[in-house]
């Protein structure tokens, strides 16, 4: 630990690796750069830990005033956590709760736990990613927003296996502080300044990093990249340039506000018995705010879904998941998601090659029997 720079007269207290200086893991002023040489650390009289010169503060914890602070010391741990204590022992701050970019082992991800980008990879200023637990699933679902855009959502194991953006579970382990073996006590998360979230591991025979793991690593990997009711295909491109493609039924249309091209329905659905459902094979989908019913076969759930107020498309699982059956997350279960009434299909991606799950889209019977987007 200690003062380093990356840019002239721009100082910051941070902690790094005594293997590897170059990785720092946590910066206290990360947005008040010290521009003198007479800074220092202390501990207050109030107990605050703050890093200043003779003019100003450029970081404190910003505890409560206690008395009894003249015995307060700082340590800092060899897992890299930097402890404020009192004369007793007590923890009273900890860097750890106060991550930056990088999550190391030993944290636990709470729910208001956030890590942020630096700027760029020379200035370890805030940034405009921040990677945190999903607010509605929270279970090991995890976002980044870019500002207040969605940026990227992982898969927690609905959509299929395969699913691209469906995280490790050694970064899982890590973040959840459910595994604590010597591997990942040698690994970090960290959120990269150009909006990747990056799980490495140190190799201790050739002493360096290596990265494991990232996404968003592709334009399809981004949440919703093609927009509403459209799906993205990396695996080629279409006659516009583009990787993205309307879902069977859907055409792109000017919007009647922007103007934008958009995808929207060509034909009116929900009307008599003209009903049909085409089918795609998708490797992921956003099932956030959609309905989740147990169903024992694809025909109980097509039933329940034309059940509802305007079916719009279904999506059946004969196989759930025990892990989240038991945390009571939806979608545990064998069953079906639904789509109805003005529902919209968001974040839409097929792979070249790869299995998943098959997606079907209520259209009118003059659009097709079937529509199959196999590879």
């Amino acid at each position: 630990m200690g003062f380093f720079g990356l840019e002239p007269n721009q100082r910051y207290l941070g902690i790094w690796y005594y293997a590897d200086p170059k990785t720092i893991v946590w910066v206290a002023n990360r947005d008040n750069p010290v521009s003198s040489s007479s800074s220092f650390l202390t501990i207050e009289n109030d107990g605050n830990l703050v890093v200043k010169d003779k003019s100003r503060t450029y970081f404190t914890t910003g505890l409560p005033s206690a008395s009894g602070s003249a015995s307060w010391t700082l340590k800092l741990e060899d897992t890299g956590n930097l402890i404020l204590q009192d004369g007793s022992g007590k923890q009273m701050w900890s860097s750890f709760s106060f991550p930056t970019d990088t999550f190391l082992p030993g944290m636990y991800m709470e729910k208001a736990m956030k890590l942020t980008s630096w700027k760029t990879q020379n200035d370890p200023g805030s940034g405009s990613y921040v990677f945190q637990k999903d607010t509605v699933f929270g279970y090991n679902n995890y976002t980044i927003f870019y500002g207040k855009r969605l940026h990227w959502k992982s898969g927690f194991g609905l959509e299929s296996n395969i699913n691209p953006t469906k995280m490790p579970i050694a970064a899982i382990h890590l973040l959840s502080r459910s595994n604590t073996t010597k591997t990942l006590n040698n690994s970090r998360l960290v959120m990269g300044s150009s909006g990747e979230i990056q799980f490495y591991y140190w190799d201790l025979t050739l002493g360096k990093w290596f990265l494991n793991w990232s996404e968003p690593k592709d334009y399809c990997g981004k949440y919703s990249a093609c927009g509403q009711n459209s799906y993205c295909d990396m695996s080629k491109k279409n006659e516009y340039n583009s990787f993205c493609n309307c879902v069977p039924g859907f055409d792109l249309i000017p919007d009647v506000v922007t103007s934008e091209k958009v995808c929207k329905r060509t034909a009116p659905i929900c009307i008599g018995n003209d009903t049909n459902f085409l089918k795609m094979e998708i490797v992921k989908i956003d099932v956030t705010f959609e309905t989740f019913m147990e169903s024992k076969s694809e025909l109980e759930c097509k039933e329940k879904c034309l059940g509802l107020d305007c079916c719009q498309a279904y999506s059946y699982s004969a196989v759930g998941n025990e892990e989240l059956a038991r945390v009571g997350v939806p979608g545990g279960k064998q069953g079906c998601w639904i789509w109805y009434s003005g529902s919209q299909l968001v974040d839409l991606q097929v792979s070249d090659g790869a299995g998943g799950r098959i997606l079907s889209i209520r259209n009118p019977i003059s659009k097709g029997a079937y529509f199959f987007l196999y590879f």
